[in-house]
């Protein structure tokens, strides 16, 4: 038979591949049309699975077959009850390349043990990755003896989880025993206390500890722990080697961070006050392509500190927020609104325009400023400088107008989220009753528009209207997002962020 399959356009190929990568376990067993495709569907669909898909093909002839071509394995909510079927169907399971184990639950598990993990831990593992379940002495002990070629470590969970089984020196003992170790990422995740948070990552991580890590050429170091002193950044190995760094400090640390010339991730939660020159050391980091400054409590920034960042013309990536929520009645805010960052003197439209024209590269956006522009002018802006813009977050005082959303082509044809936007200037109702028609016209029109401007948008949330019409939102959800449901369940949370809590 002629191989048609091969004489296809590689993108087209690679198109065909991505819808069916959904459909593993039903297409796993009928997958040989000929050589070609057999290959190439079978390499790519099956370069990253997860355990419920192995769960399909385990009575398969050609199970070891699929698995010699998994990269990563994705562990996911309650897969522990297709664990003791796999093991026993593919007796010393072995997948041979396997360089990435994930575990990636749809919830928080508290105290939920991991180790039925363990079995599946193979010398091949570059990066091991965990979000919540329980960090044990046996998990720990099986990464060290087994994946003697582990570069990249994640943890990410509710920290008060972690029981006294694991303590500062023996962590550091267990690290030490990883000379191949390049990247560690440790963070809290869920509802735990800052205090206790600090408690126990002092636990983990003694000063002594972080000194001696600090000697060792990390190109990835993200820790949850705070940095008392600007020495501890002062040694050579890590100033050569480090690419990405995430810690907490005071304001007084940061001018030790200008000796890391080849930062090209930086994320900093700031506690205590804002000095006047926060971020003028920053500046000095030309190689930054992402930024984040987070500061714990509301205060005001001097303008011109915000437009030095200005210097940083490779960031794909900007963010500079407070993670501070209003209290019932705070100056007017909802209540759990982060509190936006005052300016003085005052940033404007013009002040945007400079900042924006500067960083052309921007994908991210997120400056969390008290300040009330001309939305319409911003967003304008925004479209022209950053043309492939996907995340905008600018304050709670843009407004979108319908009037910018009609044009000839896309406004944002990038952008996945925008949020914090407090109107959309348009009449939605077209002065009609709700029976009426035209009504219906009306709103198809207006979802029209916006969905052309904004044709890659996943979600939007859209208030009822003071007279309690609370059809009208739901018609234009429906019209935006024909057949979707919002109360789908995903078993693998794939999109979990390894940073601070408290994002937006």
């Amino acid at each position: 038979m002629a191989d048609l399959f091969a004489r296809l356009p590689a993108e087209l190929r690679h198109t065909i591949f991505s819808a069916l990568s959904h459909e593993k376990s039903s297409l796993s067993n009928a997958l040989v049309v000929n050589r070609s495709w057999n290959a190439q569907t079978v390499g790519f669909i099956w370069s990253e699975v997860t355990l419920r898909e192995i769960w399909h093909i385990r009575n398969s002839q050609n199970a070891h077959n699929y698995l010699s071509f998994v990269r990563s394995l994705v562990f996911g909510l309650s897969d522990n009850r297709y664990h003791d079927d796999i093991i026993q169907a593919c007796t010393q399971l072995r997948i041979p390349r396997l360089e990435k184990i994930s575990f990636m639950p749809g919830i928080i598990l508290r105290n939920d043990s991991i180790d039925y993990i363990v079995p599946y831990l193979q010398p091949s593992l570059l990066t091991f990755c965990s979000i919540g379940g329980k960090l044990s002495l046996k998990l720990l002990s099986a990464l060290k003896d087994t994946c003697t070629r582990l570069e990249d470590l994640r943890f990410k969970m509710p920290l008060d989880s972690i029981t006294d089984e694991v303590n500062a020196d023996d962590f550091y003992c267990w690290l030490q025993e990883i000379p191949s170790l390049r990247a560690l990422s440790f963070f809290n995740k869920g509802n735990v206390e800052s205090s206790t948070v600090d408690a126990i990552m002092s636990q983990l991580f003694s000063k002594s500890t972080l000194e001696r890590l600090l000697t060792r050429p990390f190109r990835r170091l993200c820790l949850e722990y705070r940095v008392d002193e600007p020495e501890e950044f002062d040694t050579s190995s890590i100033c050569h080697s480090l690419r990405e760094l995430s810690v907490i400090v005071r304001a007084d640390v940061i001018t030790a961070l200008q000796d890391l010339g080849r930062l090209q991730m930086l994320q900093l939660r700031i506690d205590g006050d804002y000095p006047e020159d926060v971020l003028s050391p920053i500046c000095s980091l030309a190689e930054l392509k992402s930024l984040s400054i987070i500061f714990t409590t509301a205060g005001t920034l001097n303008t011109e500190q915000v437009m030095s960042l200005k210097h940083l013309d490779r960031l794909e990536k900007l963010e500079i927020r407070t993670s501070e929520k209003a209290a019932r009645g705070f100056e007017g805010y909802v209540l759990k609104n982060v509190i936006p960052i005052k300016l003085l003197p005052s940033f404007d439209e013009n002040d945007f325009d400079e900042l924006a024209s500067s960083l052309p590269k921007l994908r991210n956006v997120c400056l969390l400023f008290d300040w009330d522009p001309d939305g319409r002018r911003v967003l304008l802006s925004a479209a022209s400088f950053w043309p492939n813009i996907e995340s905008l977050y600018l304050g709670y005082n843009i407004d979108l107008y319908e009037s910018i959303l009609v044009s000839e082509k896309p406004l944002f044809p990038c952008l996945k989220n925008m949020s914090k936007i407090r109107f959309l200037f348009t009449d939605v109702t077209g002065n009609c009753d709700y029976n009426d028609s035209f009504l219906t016209t009306h709103i198809e029109k207006i979802v029209g528009n916006l969905s052309h401007a904004l044709p890659v948008l996943k979600d939007i949330e859209i208030s009822g209207d003071p007279s309690g019409q609370l059809t009208i939102p739901i018609m234009v959800h429906n019209l935006w997002f024909p057949g979707d449901s919002t109360w789908s369940w995903n078993n693998h949370r794939l999109d979990w962020c390894w940073e601070f809590e408290g994002y937006l």
